[in-house]
């Protein structure tokens, strides 16, 4: 004779069933179906909603015999709105609109959801309300909301084996969800179960190879010389630079020359205005002529007062000095004329504008850089000057030829960095040419290359690391 099933025991079976179930559903849809419609057999409600809260957003997707929901109805606003204050009710809830029960808030719904729930009971008109929280991994991925009308009122055992079997429910809702809307993730899943034979074979096959990449990676980290090179931006300069100067002060009147313009030792660059020079010139030859006349009329008088002779004598010193300065002044004017000191070609930018600009005796007027006397200045950051050398070789590759490297030698290293803009810290490294070719001019930029011998790989490798290290150790 067989014993009687409890019904504990009985609702925990169809608990089982329902979860494998649910677990095993091919699709979103079929768990929705499952959960707002098969699990009647464990609690018998009249109508069942499903509250999700999974994608970033808590929103009312499946209810009782309604394959597709009506977007336009009252009731599904109304649960939309509910939908946002249970996101963080993590406990069943068992509500009755009885009046021996005595209000939500008695009942233990939180006071600033209790009008929510209460527009949702004036609308739905039930009289039994089951709220069951479905949870996956600690957090709450929906809610069923389980209606009993009349007198039907929900059975306690059933309502136990669904409380106990909801994480498995959550846990299938979550799952089937990410799956459909994360197709990745399913693929990644099914590829996980062959994981473990693949990665087997994989080693086995491969071991040999790594074990051969690894001996050549060490070969070439320790063994293997390597080119180092050091450089950075680069610009064609003059060797030298010469300037053309003011010899006396005054303003310009004419320019004859331009940015980029190829003058000839000797040559008339520009002409100071001569006209202040002038009229000094005639003021002194004025008071010159004025000095002559008094001393002939002194020397007339003479005759008749001796005196006068040395008044006569004092002129005669005055007009010595008048002639000094007049002869001064002249020669001052054969310097009104500023001219080229060297053949090149003028390098100082708006030159042509000057005109009319007031120089002082001394002052520069433009730059020339000497024609075929060309080195190339390359900036190095500060970080990598260590290593250079003068005499070592570089390599100009210019903006305009960039596959066409130019051999240089350093000649001079800077004492002291400046402050490039984009660059930081740079110190200027001077190369010379070795042989100087045809088409290069002033103010060519590219990128110059210095070449500090060879290390192994680990060397730089490792200096570099080093490097980031204090520069990162400085910001504790």
């Amino acid at each position: 004779m067989t014993e009687p099933v409890l019904p504990q025991e009985r609702f925990l079976a169809l608990a089982v069933e329902l979860c494998s179930r649910a677990v095993a559903a091919e699709s979103v849809d079929e768990v929705y179906f499952i959960l707002t419609n098969d699990l009647r057999i464990l609690v018998e409600f009249d109508r069942c909603f499903l509250i999700m809260h999974l994608g970033g957003e808590s929103r009312f997707v499946s209810a009782t015999h309604q394959p597709v929901l009506d977007g336009k109805s009252r009731l599904q606003d109304v649960l939309e709105d509910l939908s946002r204050h249970l996101l963080l009710s993590d406990r069943p809830l068992v509500l009755s609109m009885t009046q021996e029960t005595g209000s939500f808030a008695d009942q233990g719904v939180p006071e600033e959801d209790v009008p929510a729930f209460q527009s949702y009971a004036e609308l739905a008109g039930w009289k039994y309300l089951c709220c069951l929280p479905l949870t996956y991994n600690g957090s709450v991925v929906g809610h069923l909301l389980m209606e009993f009308l009349g007198d039907n009122a929900p059975e306690k055992d059933g309502l136990m084996a669904l409380v106990k079997a909801s994480p498995v429910f959550g846990a299938a809702l979550a799952i089937r969800w990410l799956f459909e809307s994360r197709p990745v993730a399913a693929k990644l899943l099914h590829e996980g179960l062959q994981q473990g034979i693949r990665r087997r074979r994989l080693v086995n096959r491969y071991l040999p190879v790594l074990t051969v990449g690894a001996i050549l990676v060490l070969v070439l980290m320790f063994l293997v010389p390597m080119k180092l090179w050091v450089g950075g931006e680069a610009i064609v300069a003059p060797e030298e630079r010469q300037y053309a100067f003011c010899k006396i002060g005054g303003l310009i009147d004419r320019v004859y020359v331009r940015h980029g313009s190829q003058v000839e030792k000797d040559q008339e660059l520009a002409v100071l205005d001569h006209r202040e020079l002038d009229l000094k010139i005639r003021r002194e030859d004025r008071q010159l002529e004025m000095l002559a006349k008094e001393m002939a009329l002194l020397r007339s008088r003479a005759l008749d007062d001796p005196s006068m002779l040395g008044k006569t004598r004092l002129l005669e010193l005055k007009r010595e000095s008048v002639q000094a300065d007049l002869d001064f002044l002249r020669l001052q004017r054969q310097f009104l004329v500023i001219t080229a000191p060297v053949a090149g070609v003028i390098i100082s930018k708006d030159v042509e504008t000057f005109s009319g600009k007031k120089l002082e005796a001394g002052e520069p007027f433009c730059e020339i850089a000497e024609l075929g006397r060309l080195c190339a200045e390359i900036h190095v950051p500060e970080d990598r000057i260590m290593g250079v050398r003068k005499g070592q070789k570089a390599y100009l590759y210019l903006n305009s030829a960039p596959r066409q490297g130019y051999l240089l030698t350093v000649q001079e290293i800077a004492p002291k960095s400046e402050v490039e803009p984009r660059l930081g810290n740079v110190y200027k490294v001077r190369a010379a040419f070795v042989d100087t070719p045809e088409p290069i001019k002033v103010g060519m930029k590219g990128i110059g290359s210095i070449d500090l011998g060879t290390a192994n790989l680990w060397t730089i490798l490792s200096n570099r690391l080093a490097e980031r290290w204090n520069q990162a150790w400085l910001r504790f």
